[in-house]
């Protein structure tokens, strides 16, 4: 026979009562075929021949009929499904059959329709092209993902603008106008300091007139010199809204889950299930400490089953994931670790794994067949022998950003001084890594330079914090000694000791008060020297020193050389200095020494060669390398690198390493104001201390205003000075934003503190601070 060109898949709706459906294709054998039916759902399963449908071949004609009941709203589909097989056997004696040759031929035929057809289904590249299908669906995948991500965006944008409106009607609701008076048609109305309104001059031409399409002063500007003007918003707590704080800024991507202060971090967001109770919380899974107690405790109380689940602010591509067992003195292998995993991206299910046999304390991980482009990763857990299930620690593989390293998210722009004027950068096209495999243990700065262009020409990471002020100080940048060494800055030494109680390590302890707070040396000759040697090479402008406080005046220095070397012995002298007689004892004596030139040093010593008594001791409480950094001039608006060359630079946040792994990143806030979320937006009770990140760099100088959550508005605690103390403080300091809790309570009737409460408040309630930075 011959074989035409036609359909070989046919789909047909069910009315409930039909039972017999045409097969207009050719095929040799009725299994040959296949049936599948979809329920009303669009839900698709493969028919089984012979016990749910049979097809009988009509004679004489290309083609049969398939017999199978449809329900109404479900489909029908039958479809040719040869096998690809050659069953003819040739050989050299005998008649050659052509009717043989032509059903080979005709089986051959078939199965080439039967591919077509499948390729007619399949994404193709281009004749031509030189992309493969494999590039093509990543290409999709990508393109995907930033659709997701800007529709989150959008949607996110929707609900700030509905709150902002909502925020704005309220506001004009209660703003007290001026009564209208025909003497006041023209006139502007102005809002003063207090926020009353009043009537100003007209718009016109006269001399006393505001001219007609003037530009008036702006009262304050959108940001501040060296600041972020934008970037990707990261997530609020679980209940806060827009009308309770901005969604904090999250300039920076980690390549792992960093540590959380609770459920809740602008980074991510974890939630479980259940909790058996509130000591163990979710948030213990990426408190950074699996090694202690915290495990999380998620009751399974239902088949035992279990989910925890992490929230991205946007689509990250993710390999897998690893879990902890529960690091507890009683917990055992089969009662307290998940048996069987199942991980969902989003709602859909990726993968289910099996955990196998569980020690106290381990650490398993578990991937995926491919990546896969999420928001939320929830991973569903069995116990097949307990009632509880115990884990100690979460984290994500991320495919996106290499552990040790973070990302920039694409959407970044910022403003920078620049010769006195305030600029803003181009909207950052791509995301952008920076790596940290190189950065010591301790604090890492992040920061985006630019172009004069305001292209962005780089990202990069440094030790050293920025500073303000009128000259380069660098003094505060060595945190305190507490011993010889210190990790991810280096090693004292001294040639002599004339105590233990007086060691080298106590020139760097960052302490002066007390007289017994110095290195003394011990070689009774007036002489002596102190090191140190630095874990990496670094620039040195100059010196501080300090002399010893209380005692005798015959301890001080008053001639010494500061030698530097490649290595951890100095050798090279930078300055040498002679007759030198310090102002007074202690800190009252501080002095500061500027290099003639920066000098790159792996050590640095002071060798004293003489001291106010000669056949006396050397004593100092302080000896403080200053080192070369990025310096903004306040006076001139300007941003300066370690040669004092003008640069433009931009802070975006920190990153904190412990044992070579990034554990924190803090991420700066746009704009001059930002408000913090207290105790990661749970309520905070009374007699309580919580430190929150700093929102922008310490230099640029920030304060803090405290808001209370009660009676259904946000208002000022106040404070009342008690023996316990009652209100809510806030303060910043180098180490975060600090708030307290008066410890018999969060607030008092108004008449007593100034608060805006009508009753007291004695706590829990949420808390959150609005920082302000000055420049």
């Amino acid at each position: 026979m011959t074989v035409s060109t036609g359909p070989i898949v046919c789909t047909y709706a069910g009315d409930g009562v039909q039972d017999c459906w045409p097969v207009p294709f050719v095929f040799f054998a009725p299994d040959e075929v296949g049936a599948m039916l979809a329920d009303e759902t669009g839900r698709k399963r493969r028919l089984e021949y012979g016990r749910e449908y049979s097809v009988e071949a009509v004679r004489g004609a290309d083609g049969g009929t398939c017999r199978c009941s449809v329900k109404q709203g479900q489909k029908l589909t039958v479809f040719l499904d040869i096998a690809p097989t050659q069953d003819m056997d040739l050989r050299n004696t005998g008649v050659l059959d052509a009717e043989l040759l032509e059903r080979a031929f005709d089986k051959l035929t078939l199965l080439n329709q039967q591919v077509r057809e499948t390729l007619g289904r399949c994404v193709q590249v281009g004749m031509g092209e030189s992309a493969n299908p494999e590039a093509l669906l990543a290409a999709i995948d990508e393109a995907a993902a930033v659709c997701a991500a800007g529709r989150n965006a959008a949607e996110q944008a929707r609900d700030e603008a509905v709150a902002a409106q909502a925020q704005a009607h309220e506001a004009a609701r209660r703003i007290s106008l001026p009564d209208p008076a025909a003497g006041s048609g023209g006139k502007l109305l102005t809002v003063t300091e207090d926020g009353r309104w009043i009537l100003g001059r007209r718009v016109g031409c006269g001399d006393n007139d505001i001219p007609v399409n003037s530009m008036l002063p702006a009262v304050s500007q959108a940001h501040a010199p060296q600041s972020i003007i934008q970037a990707l918003r990261g997530l609020r707590p679980e209940g806060w809204t827009a009308a309770d704080c901005d969604a904090p800024v999250l300039a920076l991507l980690p390549g792992c889950i960093c540590t959380h202060g609770g459920r809740w971090s602008p980074a991510g967001v974890v939630s479980a299930s259940s909790e058996y109770s509130s000591v163990y919380s979710a948030g213990n899974l990426v408190n950074g400490s699996p090694s202690t107690d915290g495990s999380t405790g998620i009751y399974a109380s239902a088949g035992n089953t279990a989910w925890v689940e992490y929230r991205h602010p946007l689509v990250r591509k993710v390999r897998g994931f690893s879990i902890r067992s529960r690091n507890h003195s009683d917990a055992t292998d089969e009662r307290d670790a998940p048996h069987a995993l199942t991980a969902y991206a989003d709602g859909a299910e990726v993968k289910s794994f099996t955990t196998g046999v569980w020690t106290k304390g381990q650490l398993k991980r578990f991937d995926f067949d491919a990546p896969v482009h999420l928001t939320a990763l929830r991973v569903a857990m069995s116990d097949l022998t307990g009632a509880n299930i115990h884990l100690s620690e979460l984290r994500i593989h991320y495919e996106d950003v290499p552990e040790g390293a973070v990302a920039v998210p694409a959407g970044l722009q910022v403003a920078y001084a620049d010769g006195g004027c305030v600029r803003s950068s181009v909207v950052l096209p791509a995301d952008a890594v920076v790596d940290l495999t190189s950065a010591a243990d301790g604090v890492c700065h992040i920061y985006a330079d630019m172009s004069a262009e305001g292209t962005f020409s780089g990202f990069g990471h440094t030790d050293i914090p920025p500073e303000t002020g009128t000259s380069r100080g660098g003094a505060d940048v060595i945190p305190a000694f507490s011993g010889y060494t210190l990790a991810g800055w280096g090693t004292v030494s001294a040639d002599s000791e004339s105590d233990p109680l007086y060691a080298a390590w106590k020139a760097f302890n960052r302490t002066v008060a007390d007289s017994n707070d110095f290195w003394g040396s011990g070689r009774n000759d007036g002489t002596g020297w102190l090191r140190m040697v630095f874990t990496a090479p670094r620039t040195v402008v100059g010196y501080m020193l300090v002399p010893r406080s209380g005692g005798t005046n015959s301890w001080m220095p008053k001639a010494w050389k500061v030698k530097y070397g490649g290595a951890d012995t100095p050798d090279t002298t930078a300055q040498a200095v002679s007759g030198f007689v310090f102002p007074g004892q202690g800190i009252a004596g501080k002095s500061v020494f500027m290099l003639d030139a920066p000098v790159t040093a792996a050590s640095i010593e002071i060798e004293v060669t003489a001291s106010a008594d000669p056949a006396g001791l050397v004593g100092l409480a302080m000896f403080v390398p200053l080192f070369a950094g990025d310096f903004f001039d306040t006076a001139a608006g300007v941003m300066h690198d370690c040669t004092g060359a003008p640069v433009r630079r931009v802070y975006l946040g920190r990153v904190e390493k412990n044992g070579g792994t990034v554990r924190t990143v803090h991420s700066y806030g746009a704009g001059t104001v930002t408000v913090i979320p207290v105790n990661a937006g749970e309520p905070v009770a009374k007699n309580s201390a919580v430190i929150e990140n700093l929102p922008f760099p310490y230099a640029c100088g920030m304060t803090a205003e405290p808001q209370l959550h009660a009676e259904g508005f946000w208002g000022k605690a106040g404070w009342i000075f008690t023996s316990a103390g009652i209100g809510v403080s806030a303060s910043v300091r180098d180490n975060g934003v600090r708030v307290f809790t008066g410890g018999a309570g969060l607030a008092s009737q108004p008449a007593s503190i100034g608060g805006d409460f009508s009753a007291g408040v004695p706590g829990p309630a949420r808390i959150r601070a609005i920082v302000h930075r000055g420049y």
